[in-house]
């Protein structure tokens, strides 16, 4: 039986992030797995204002906050972004030991964009699951999840494994893992089975 180490529980601890689509679905997953790895702030950006809050809560109002965003809606998107933060709107959404941590994020990246490379570059990553029973997925196709699942599991080439949101969130937690992908940028890491091989 081997023990696990405690420090892989905080592989994100001190990172602000910001999950867009983060109420339901695969966001939901990341949210709180990122919140359980130890993130500092966990901002939940979505248009289900009820699921959104919810969750926030449930995660802790210490450490999460829900702010209604569009992702299709520009204005939107940039006011969410921790480089045109509000600071007078952060105060009010987290708790004070929450802020110092939100201004250094703020202020390093403006200081990356400006310079075009911070000390260690501007990682991008994006990960390109290929079809989770998601709520959104299940309304769109009119089937429950299982229905979904099945459909979809006959299409990968991996077999007898079912694709979870929990696999996406894991995916996006070793993305933003600075340790065990730092030298990992450009990537667009599909997580769809074996469907494109």
């Amino acid at each position: 039986m081997s023990i696990q180490n405690n420090t892989s529980m905080n592989k994100l601890e001190g990172k602000v992030a910001i999950i867009t689509g983060g109420a339901s679905g695969i966001g939901e997953v990341t949210a709180c797995l990122f919140a359980k790895h130890g993130a500092r702030a966990v901002v939940i950006a979505d248009v289900q204002d009820e699921l959104g809050k919810k969750l926030s809560e449930s995660i802790g109002a210490n450490c999460s906050t829900y702010i209604h965003c569009d992702v299709s809606n520009e204005a939107q998107v940039k006011s969410l972004t921790v480089v045109d933060l509000d600071v007078d709107q952060f105060d009010r959404l987290f708790a004070i030991n929450v802020r110092g941590m939100a201004l250094c994020v703020k202020h390093s990246a403006r200081s990356m964009i400006e310079k075009k490379l911070g000390p260690h570059g501007i990682r991008v990553n994006a990960v390109s699951p290929f079809a989770v029973a998601t709520p959104l997925m299940c309304n769109v196709h009119g089937k429950d999840a299982t229905e979904i699942e099945k459909i979809y599991e006959q299409m990968a080439s991996l077999k007898d494994v079912v694709l979870k949101a929990e696999d996406i969130a894991e995916a996006v937690l070793f993305l933003a893992c600075s340790k065990e992908s730092r030298y990992i940028t450009g990537l667009d890491m599909a997580v769809d089975g074996g469907f494109d091989v």
